[in-house]
């Protein structure tokens, strides 16, 4: 499961700083000891400098004590002949035995020299009374008084340590408080993201549908304008005809004008279901759902069409007599009707039947105009729904059709949340719909 941008900022962090701090409590852990350790040595030789600006004879400078006191040294001056000297330790005697010790050579067994040049001796000592380890250095200072001074090495890895633990517990107590912060300000963060990435969906969405709606169009400007060149060129043909008296017969002048009417009424249906479909397709005409008897709409409609039915020689069965209460839109149920009558009626062969069934199964209703004749190929079943689609042309073209008529039939069938479809026979085709039951 995908983790929220909350959550991840979070452990983000979280993970982050905790590698961080675990690398530097590591760097400490192993190198830490040494820094406090050279760091000593540094301050051993900065007191033997201080030291060694003492005049002959004069006292000790405050500043040395000073020095040596805010970073915890002891240390033990003698002069040449040892026979006076000074400390600031209260083991006054031990150090000035220290010293002789280190000068006659009997400390060499516990010491370990560190560092020896001209100027000093560094070297790590064992103290034979406590087993103590201690940092000293010793030299001989310019007015020939010998210089002692040292600093336990205990201290230095109880300070590492203390110095460690203080870290760690900081360190936990920043993650902490860091997660608890980055967890409030990544909340706001989630939530700007959220807005972000919902409108960004939007605009994307509002891109797709603004493509599709300009494709729509130059689509259905290509089709419009193939479909009116044929009448359009009728019209005006015959026209043209009737203008320089080419037939000077009343008869041919007849037959004329009836063409362009014929072309002009085609014409007139044409831009009439345009509209129909486009105010469809675009949810600009809301549909008046109520309910009505289907029995009823389906007898009224087959009655309309009686003339064509007639014209048609088609022998049309519906035996249904009963109500049958759904719900819909009446009038543009009585457009679906009507289309798929007029496109069985047109389509008619073999013993020219047309037979209209009714089926209530699980709340719905199926209407099925099943008229005899060819059926569609396969690879146009899926295409007859496109408007301006036409599976044989020549044969729309005939009797007057666009192409438009079952794309407006899928068109309502989809405002009313219902489905269409059409079957193919060995001896015709079924068209269907579907309508919720009245309960």
């Amino acid at each position: 499961m995908r983790k929220s941008i909350r959550v991840r900022i979070a452990l983000t962090f979280i993970i982050l700083t905790a590698l961080v701090l675990l690398a530097i409590g590591v760097f400490q852990y192993v190198f830490l000891d040494k820094y406090y350790f050279r760091n000593k040595q540094k301050t051993l030789v900065e007191s033997l400098d201080s030291i060694e600006e003492k005049e002959d004879g004069a006292p000790i400078p405050e500043s040395f004590e000073q020095f040596c006191s805010v970073n915890g040294l002891t240390y033990c001056l003698a002069d040449s002949t040892l026979s006076y000297w000074y400390t600031n330790s209260s083991y006054g005697n031990r150090m000035a035995a220290m010293l002789l010790g280190i000068m006659l050579g009997k400390e060499d067994e516990n010491t370990e020299i560190l560092e020896e040049n001209e100027r000093y001796t560094l070297f790590r000592n064992e103290d034979r009374f406590s087993g103590l380890n201690s940092l000293e250095l010793w030299s001989t200072l310019p007015d020939g008084s010998y210089y002692l001074v040292t600093t336990p090495m205990q201290s230095m890895s109880e300070a590492a340590n203390i110095s460690l633990r203080f870290y760690l517990y900081i360190g936990l107590a920043a993650v902490v408080i860091g997660a608890a912060v980055i967890w409030l300000v990544s909340g706001r963060l989630e939530t700007i993201v959220s807005r972000l990435r919902s409108e960004k969906e939007q605009l994307q969405r509002d891109i797709e549908e603004k493509d599709r709606v300009d494709a729509m169009r130059r689509e259905f400007l290509s089709n419009v304008s193939h479909e009116l060149k044929t009448p359009i060129a009728l019209i005006q043909g015959y026209a043209e005809g009737l203008k320089d008296n080419v037939s000077e017969d009343a008869e041919s002048r007849e037959y004329y004008c009836d063409v362009i009417v014929d072309e002009a009424v085609k014409m007139d249906r044409m831009v009439k279901q345009i509209t129909t479909l486009t105010q469809l397709e675009f949810g600009e005409q809301d549909l008046e759902i109520e309910t009505f008897d289907l029995t009823e709409l389906i007898q009224n409609t087959l009655e309309s069409l009686k003339v064509m039915i007639t014209q048609k020689e088609a022998e049309v069965f519906f035996d249904r007599k009963d109500p049958l209460p759904v719900r819909g839109d009446p009038f543009r149920i009585g457009e679906v009707v009507t289309n798929y009558m007029t496109n069985a009626l047109n389509h008619l062969e073999g013993d020219r039947t047309i037979d209209i069934t009714c089926v209530e199964k699980e709340g719905v209703v199926e209407t099925t105009v099943f008229n005899s004749g060819k059926p569609i190929p396969e690879e146009d079943l899926e295409k007859i729904w496109i408007k301006f689609y036409k599976v044989d042309k020549a044969r729309t073209r005939a009797y007057g059709g666009s192409g438009i008529g079952l794309s407006i039939v899928k068109a309502i069938m989809d405002a009313h949340g219902q489905i269409c479809g059409v079957k193919n026979y060995e001896n015709g085709v079924a068209f269907f719909f579907t309508l919720p039951v009245e309960s």
